[in-house]
């Protein structure tokens, strides 16, 4: 399986079984998927187990957005595994992932990426660092005021800011809809309708 490949299948499949079919070709491209299969993540937010829930971020997206997002989606939550930590209060049996994001950024960026650029030469500059910015940026939340928004869209530019609300909203729908992740959806919705 090429990067062409995974992106198109990633872009098109409804289901996470679609893609679950591929497992065997995505890790043959990508070796560094196959921690998150069947890893138990142990937390209330999380009815499924890491690989269903990433692949349940992947289909919510729609099937017309730039390939980078499928990519991020897919890769987003890589650095869970090695995150993993017990919370602060005691009787807390949860586990809890502090800083995942950074991580998975870094495993894409020094792991994944060199990789993938060997063998295919379709990702160029600008995918890559949209890859690894929506990654480490996947779970931030966003300030209140609008004023603040309004500068971080104007920072990172509006394709960028609309590619990350589509995946801050795919991943948390991929969550338990607890009050805290339906306030993140919300949220997102609107600033992905937000025009100037």
């Amino acid at each position: 399986m090429t990067l062409q490949q995974l992106i198109q299948l990633l872009k098109q499949a409804e289901r996470p079984e679609q893609i679950e079919t591929y497992r065997t070709q995505i890790t043959q491209l990508i070796p560094e998927v196959s921690i998150m299969f069947e890893y138990d993540q142990n937390n209330r937010y999380h009815q499924y187990d890491l690989w269903t829930h990433t692949l349940m971020t992947v289909c919510d997206l729609s099937n017309d957005l730039d390939d980078v997002v499928y990519l991020a989606a897919l890769l987003h939550d890589i650095g869970k595994v090695e995150s993993r930590c017990r919370g602060n209060r005691e009787n807390d049996r949860q586990s809890h992932y502090y800083g995942h994001p950074q991580v998975s950024a870094r495993i894409v960026k020094q792991q994944i990426i060199p990789r993938l650029l060997q063998s295919d030469r379709t990702m160029d500059d600008q995918m890559v660092h949209d890859l690894v910015w929506l990654v480490e940026h996947h779970d931030d939340a966003l300030p209140s005021e609008c004023s603040r928004v309004k500068r971080i869209r104007e920072k990172i530019g509006g394709r960028l800011f609309q590619m990350w609300m589509e995946l801050q909203i795919a991943d948390a729908r991929a969550h338990v809809i607890l009050p805290k992740v339906l306030n993140r959806i919300v949220i997102c919705e609107k600033w992905l309708a937000y025009t100037d």
